[in-house]
């Protein structure tokens, strides 16, 4: 194993759709935060780094306050408040793990797309399979939509 920028470990891995070996400490958001896939349980990711993270990810697929905050579902004082001070974050257990889905989508889609940008603009592009866009389905189904992705990427056994 690898040890990442933040002196964490980094697994590698392979796309299981394209077979395309990754880093999980790559760079996946265009503002150099790194985000990486995980083998720890959501439930031991702090609130605020899976904020950050969430911010960080929505910032690269170009989402607008409004539509990041809709995503995660919370009420615009809620958030604000949190996006102002991410050490008060309280995140329930799943809205962790739908943050711990929506990064691993998008490593997915680094690893299968091979650039920030174009996982970007997958989330955006119209699709048949999650119409009318990734972006859309899963504001309207939510975690369900987020876990149809990921296996639709192969992320989930």
């Amino acid at each position: 194993m690898k040890s990442s920028r933040s002196g964490q470990p980094s697994a590698r891995g392979t796309c299981s759709r394209t077979g395309r070996s990754f880093c999980a400490g790559e760079k996946v958001v265009p503002n150099g935060t790194e985000i990486s896939r995980t083998d720890r349980p959501a439930s031991r990711v702090s609130d605020a780094e899976a904020l950050q993270a969430y911010l960080a990810l929505c910032t690269a697929w170009g989402l607008n306050a409004a539509t990041t905050r809709r995503l995660l579902g919370r009420p615009k004082s809620t958030f604000f408040r949190w996006v102002g001070e991410p050490a008060g974050a309280h995140l329930t257990p799943i809205e962790r793990k739908f943050i711990q889905h929506l990064v691993n989508i998008q490593l997915d889609l680094v690893a299968t797309l091979g650039s920030v940008e174009a996982a970007g603009a997958w989330i955006h592009n119209a699709n048949d399979r999650f119409a009318p866009n990734p972006l859309h389905y899963m504001l309207d189904n939510q975690y369900d939509g987020a876990v149809r992705i990921r296996q639709y990427l192969g992320g989930l056994e």
